[in-house]
């Protein structure tokens, strides 16, 4: 790849900073064209390469804008509510994209059987398999991993509260909502420009809707936050290496 960059298209390791992507995938797409290096299509575009990098993604936007994932969870008081944990998304990102079961044989091909429409139910009842024994082994090390995602996020929001404490007050999407307003063939860097750009917007809709019960509570949260806190800076003024785990 280095070479490529180098030679054909005259980019410079220490040139690098200096272009845009839109530039850099225009001038793959040229010289590509003019060597004729593809195999299937006349000539190739920007959104070629972007469905060939995003094509995992695209999978999971498609999911998500036709309500399959996140799944639904029925809770007593709250209703249905939409469970779309890292957790869970990096083990359907292993069932459906990376695992031995997975459709896909590499980036850019499924597995043959996947397209066999004769084959359709014994592939759904083996994936069907594959998704109950993980889910298996996950209820056994829930445990485990509770312990160890509590841990991590103490520490770092610790981490970050002494670092930058304006991020922690700070809005974001979550995981469900960037998937559900992201495009199709849409870059992360792309993605996050149009996320930073509907900040302001988003924060003054979501102000209409305060209210002083909430309020209330969230200065509750915060005095119990800020004093995990000041415990965690005495342990860090004791031994610096406490939040370096």
């Amino acid at each position: 790849f280095q070479r490529f960059y180098n030679r054909p298209l005259k980019m410079y390791d220490v040139d690098l900073s200096n272009f845009t992507w839109d530039s850099i995938v225009q001038s793959i797409c040229n010289r590509l064209n003019y060597e004729k290096l593809f195999l299937h299509d006349s000539s190739i575009s920007t959104d070629d390469i972007n469905q060939r990098i995003l094509r995992y993604e695209n999978y999971t936007v498609a999911l998500v804008k036709e309500d399959l994932l996140p799944p639904l969870l029925s809770l007593p008081i709250l209703g249905e509510v939409r469970f779309w944990q890292q957790q869970l998304k990096k083990s359907l990102e292993w069932v459906f994209f990376r695992g031995f079961c997975s459709p896909f044989k590499n980036s850019s091909m499924m597995q043959d059987e996947f397209i066999d429409k004769q084959r359709k139910e014994e592939i759904a009842e083996r994936l069907e398999k594959v998704v109950t024994y993980l889910a298996i082994s996950s209820m056994v090390l829930s445990p485990i991993i509770f312990l160890y995602k509590s841990v991590y996020h103490v520490f770092t929001a610790a981490d970050l509260r002494s670092r930058e404490s304006s991020t922690l007050s700070s809005g974001a999407y979550t995981a469900y909502g960037r998937y559900r307003v992201r495009h199709f063939n849409q870059l992360d860097h792309e993605l996050n420009q149009r996320l930073n750009r509907s900040h302001a917007s988003a924060t003054a809709y979501l102000a209409q809707f305060s209210s002083k019960q909430v309020a209330v509570f969230a200065r509750k949260i915060s005095f119990i936050a800020k004093t995990i806190l000041a415990v965690l800076s005495g342990l860090a003024v004791w031994d610096e290496d406490v939040l370096q785990i």
